[in-house]
Formats: C-alpha cells, sequence, structure tokens
C-alpha cells in the first residue's frame, strides 16, 4: 500500500481500511481540511459514493441544512449487505429529519432525565457489577466487547423495557451498526 503521503485525493478509498490500520490518519485528515474540505468518495464495491465535509463550517451548514442534506435518505454504514436493508432507515433515530427526529428525540428524552436515570441507579450499578464480576471470573477480557459495548447497550434495553426475549436482537443489530467493518 502507498504512504498517505503518496495519495492522491481523487483516487482516495476512504471504505479501504488499511487507511485506518494504525488508528485514525490524522495526516490526511488535515491534508483533506486544507487541499479538499468538501471530497468525493467515489463508489467503490459495496457503496455508492459519498461526500466527505472535514471542515467545520461545511459540516455545520449540512448539519444545520436537513432540507437539502437529508439523514432520512440513508446512511453509509447502512449500505453493506447484511447488515439493514436501505429502506429501514427511516426507522433509525439516527437517520431521521425533523420533525420525526424531534418527536422521537422528546420521547427519549423523558425516559433519559437525570431523574429517571437517578431512579435506576441501583439497577445500573447491578449490571456493571455483573458486568466486571464476569471479567474477573473470566480472569481476561476485551474491554470493548465485554465492557463498552455491552455496559449501554444492557442499560439501555432496560431503561426502554426491552423484553429479555429480544435483547439478544437488539444487541446484534446495535453492533452490526456500529461496526462498519463486518463483512
Amino acid at each position: 500500500m502507498p504512504t498517505l503521503a503518496d495519495v492522491t485525493l481523487e483516487d482516495l478509498d476512504l471504505n479501504d481500511a488499511r487507511l485506518f490500520a494504525e488508528g485514525p490518519p490524522h495526516e490526511l485528515f488535515a491534508r483533506m481540511r486544507a487541499e479538499a474540505p468538501v471530497l468525493w468518495n467515489r463508489p467503490t464495491a459495496g457503496n455508492d459514493g459519498f461526500w466527505s465535509l472535514t471542515g467545520f463550517d461545511d459540516a455545520v451548514s449540512v448539519i444545520n441544512d436537513w432540507k437539502t442534506y437529508s439523514s432520512a435518505r440513508r446512511g453509509i454504514f447502512l449500505q453493506e449487505e447484511g447488515i439493514l436493508p436501505k429502506e429501514f432507515t427511516k426507522f433509525l433515530f439516527s437517520m431521521m429529519d425533523p420533525p420525526d427526529h424531534d418527536k422521537h428525540r422528546m420521547l427519549l428524552t423523558k425516559v433519559f432525565t437525570p431523574r429517571a436515570v437517578a431512579h435506576r441507579e441501583n439497577d445500573i450499578r447491578a449490571v456493571i457489577a455483573r458486568l466486571l464480576d464476569t471479567v474477573i471470573e473470566q480472569g481476561t477480557c476485551d474491554f470493548v466487547r465485554d465492557v463498552a459495548v455491552e455496559f449501554p447497550l444492557v442499560v439501555t434495553a432496560n431503561m426502554l423495557g426491552v423484553p429479555q426475549s429480544d435483547r439478544g436482537r437488539l444487541f446484534d443489530w446495535t453492533n452490526k451498526m456500529a461496526d462498519v467493518s463486518l463483512p
């Protein structure tokens, strides 16, 4: 693989996981901000192409103009086959535009108020204690998988009232949506 300095921005493929093998390519992102703050990432196997915005003002403009730059159309991370169909994006909170986003946000805001979270403090402490006890009993762990991912998923499922029988599916969907490198 060529070095990042050798990659032309026109030929850049941000879907290439090798770019991120040693962590975020900060040098590349700085170059993008300087030379092409709005950059088209051409279509490659598994995606239709997408725009990358690395400039703050550009990103804020896009975020605030949801009529022109609708999130509801689809999300890049959902383009991979086998994760979720494109038409499912309209049901994802993170992919909704106003006014639907605002309505759903209001519902969730009520569930996650400081008072509601404080009311569940004992349950939340029990979740983390159980996860840590499991890790201690195993003698080893992948902290991200065993604690950092599992903890918020369990707490969120509890607070939203997701039945135990559906949690495996919820966790699987969440993990697949969060991991854009899945085959």
